[in-house]
């Protein structure tokens, strides 16, 4: 029998990939416990959740005082920086940007830094 597997996640069939890599999968949150299995040459109608099939980690208990927030997402507009200030070797050269494209960005980095009250 193969050793391949193909898989559901986020609506889309996925693989084949090895067993391996199936469990594998499960560390990067590319397999959920609701998401379905199946081998190789088998029918998608037999497939089982994969919870009921892999050993899943139970979530680890974070205490409130523990939680640290995830830093705000970058703006979207840094790729364009990044490649404007690869071609440019002189930078006062560059246009400013428009504000519209920093200012909220600068408005958020200006509030998430204040202290909070106490």
């Amino acid at each position: 029998m193969s050793d391949k597997w193909y898989y559901t996640h986020a609506g889309a069939t996925r693989g084949p990939v090895s067993g391996v890599q199936l469990r594998g999968l499960i560390e990067i949150d590319g397999l959920a416990p609701g998401d379905l299995i199946w081998p190789d040459g088998a029918s998608p109608g037999l497939a089982v959740r994969a919870d009921a099939a892999m050993a899943f980690p139970t979530a680890a208990v974070v205490e409130a005082k523990d939680y640290q927030p995830l830093p705000p997402p970058a703006p979207d507009w840094l790729p364009e920086l990044d490649q404007a200030l690869a071609a440019v070797q002189d930078l006062t050269a560059l246009p400013p940007p428009r504000p519209a494209d920093w200012i909220a960005d600068v408005r958020r980095a200006e509030t998430m830094s204040r202290p909070a009250a106490e």
